[in-house]
């Protein structure tokens, strides 16, 4: 885990720097980001208005990601045992980093100009939020832990498919999965 600074309460003093667990200034200022995201997607609409016109600017994001952002941020409202088999309540940390990945996840998407599937949005057993993608046969699970990202990959739907996992390391995983996923397809940039 990357090192945090904070700063003591006597101005006097040096940063102090931990190397596990996050401080109270470095949470204040992740959520102050996730907002700031999760407002921007919320925005219904800009116009810019030019001599003798106005013209609408929708963004791009906002759309598709608006109401994924919201099912990602409801599932801090299921507490302990929200499946009834001993399920751990969905990590405030994890759902904060599902946030910010399926916001670049997405970004990634657009830059490479496939189309974006709309996810199913839970939550599991373990407190993280999972990510869901059927396509034709293939099928594509992500688990956001609070340090960790890890994927499902399934060839097929009958009982002898083929099924692998891994971590997700980097961007480049990402976007290897998401080709995977919707391979053979010549669909480009419909939002779904």
């Amino acid at each position: 885990m990357p090192q945090i600074a904070t700063q003591l309460q006597n101005r006097n003093r040096k940063l102090v720097a931990y190397d596990r667990g996050m401080s109270i200034t470095s949470e204040n200022l992740s959520k102050s980001f996730i907002s700031s995201i999760i407002e921007f997607f919320s925005l219904s609409e800009v116009i810019h208005h030019s001599p003798g016109f106005a013209v609408e600017i929708v963004s791009t994001l906002r759309k598709p990601l608006r109401d994924i952002l919201t099912q990602v941020r409801n599932l801090l409202s299921l507490g302990e045992n929200w499946n009834s088999y001993q399920a751990l309540a969905p990590d405030p940390n994890a759902v904060a980093h599902a946030e910010i990945w399926i916001v670049s996840l997405f970004q990634t998407v657009m830059d490479m100009d496939l189309f974006w599937i709309k996810p199913s949005v839970t939550a599991s057993s373990e407190g993280e939020v999972v990510f869901e993608w059927w396509y034709g046969k293939r099928k594509l699970t992500i688990y956001v832990g609070v340090q960790s990202i890890d994927y499902v990959q399934v060839w097929g739907t009958d009982i002898n498919a083929k099924i692998t996992d891994g971590d997700i390391e980097s961007i480049n995983d990402c976007r290897s999965l998401w080709v995977w996923l919707i391979s053979g397809s010549n669909v480009r940039n419909s939002h779904k």
